[in-house]
């Protein structure tokens, strides 16, 4: 794929190029300087990453050949090598190659991004720090909502929640709860819908809390 060519010019040359980790840099030399330049990195076919690149004239003083030049730095090279053994660079107006990128140093490829082993509860927390982590927490809005709407609208809220239905016919007669121990007793409900086998076929299982826009216990 190419740019504009009425907006972008080509790439006259590249020099000084260098790698450090997934990130290039290398100077690019103008052939219309009154215009920018696009980069782009392929792996194979495959387009990995595009750069905008402006004549700067500091760059251009240290080079002092009387052409314009100017500094770009390119990210996704481990994508790229991870994709195919020679990536290229290609002037993204013209298609011209550029530049094939030499086969890796095992020190350029090895500084990996550190690994994070995270249970599903704490990546949906981190995605949505709206949802709660335990079903502890959302025990005190639980039982103030208990008391405010009544037992079969708590039954109904609890199913809507983590099951995305509505109680059987006749359940909410049936159910009953320790008025004197209230918290427990709410509690082993929640529990005992959230961890139900109904509820364990959806992919995620959230817990909303009240900083969470589809929160239930809202009052």
């Amino acid at each position: 794929m190419t740019v504009n060519p009425f907006k972008y010019a080509a790439v006259a040359a590249i020099r000084d190029m260098s790698i450090d980790g997934d990130v290039m840099t290398l100077t690019v030399c103008f052939e219309t300087p009154d215009k920018p330049v696009a980069l782009a990195l392929f792996a194979g076919d495959v387009p990995i990453s595009y750069v905008r690149v402006v004549c700067d004239p500091a760059v251009s003083s240290t080079v002092a050949d009387g052409k314009s030049y100017g500094q770009a730095v390119i990210s996704g090279i481990r994508t790229a090598y991870g994709l195919n053994d020679t990536p290229v660079l290609q002037c993204a107006r013209s298609g011209r190659t550029l530049f094939t990128l030499p086969v890796p140093h095992d020190e350029t490829m090895s500084a990996k991004p550190p690994v994070r082993h995270m249970s599903v509860s704490d990546l949906v927390l981190e995605l949505d720090p709206g949802h709660l982590s335990s079903i502890d927490d959302l025990v005190p809005y639980a039982v103030e909502f208990y008391e405010e709407k009544g037992k079969n609208c708590f039954i109904d809220t609890v199913y809507h929640m983590f099951l995305k239905r509505g109680p059987a016919a006749g359940f909410e007669q049936k159910r009953t709860f320790d008025e004197k121990n209230l918290p427990r007793s709410l509690r082993r409900f929640l529990n005992d819908v959230y961890d139900s086998k109904e509820a364990r076929k959806f992919w995620i299982r959230r817990i909303p809390g009240p900083a969470s826009d589809d929160f239930p216990f809202r009052l």
